[in-house]
């Protein structure tokens, strides 16, 4: 289903990204919506936000490092590290909070599908014994 239509919602702090699906081989008028993802405002993305979310994924056991989101986002090491130590002295790009959150996003979504592939493959084992 190709997207037609993209509609932006803005409740409380997250915007909320709706994607009207139009199918192929229905009218206009059955049009489905789905949410895709839950986004927070870009002014609440800042250097203590993405240390909470890095904390928070290495909580739950995905391994994710500075240096690993320095060299996606395209900022040196050592800039990128400074800044979420003290945000005042050492400045990186606007851009480039958004683009780590991104990219953490990424990570735990690549996290969460192994998860699930290792599940199927669990399940694939018990099927293959019955």
């Amino acid at each position: 289903m190709p997207f037609q239509k993209l509609e932006i919602i803005k409740p409380h702090s997250k915007t909320i990204i709706l994607c009207h699906a139009w199918s192929d081989y229905h009218s206009d008028k059955n049009k489905n919506t789905m949410l895709v993802q839950k986004l927070p405002e870009v002014e609440a993305i800042n250097s203590d936000f993405i240390k909470t979310e890095i904390k928070r994924l290495k909580r739950i056991g995905i391994k994710v490092t500075r240096e690993s989101i320095a060299e996606a986002i395209g900022v040196p090491y050592t800039t990128f590290a400074n800044h979420l130590r003290e945000p005042r002295s050492f400045a990186i790009p606007p851009y480039a909070l958004v683009a780590a959150f991104h990219y953490l996003c990424y990570i735990e979504k690549q996290y969460e599908l192994e998860m699930l592939r290792s599940r199927i493959d669990k399940v694939k084992e018990s099927i293959k014994h019955i």
